[in-house]
């Protein structure tokens, strides 16, 4: 039986931080969301990109204030 693909979310401390994850991710995955800020709650700035198994990946900064 195949396991159904998961969230993982990782921790950025920058703006930047978020933006090379994505760019990283991407060499092997595919874009599911560019980073930038979400309406999750207040200061929430992410990123999302589907890996090869279809796991859907982020890096998410909180406190964002741009």
């Amino acid at each position: 039986m195949t396991p159904a693909p998961s969230h993982y979310a990782w921790l950025a401390k920058t703006t930047d931080d978020v933006k090379a994850f994505y760019d990283a991710a991407l060499q092997g995955g595919t874009d599911n969301g560019a980073p930038g800020p979400r309406d999750y709650e207040p200061g929430y700035y992410a990123c999302f990109v589907l890996d090869p198994e279809g796991n859907n990946i982020e890096a998410v900064l909180h406190g964002y204030e741009g």
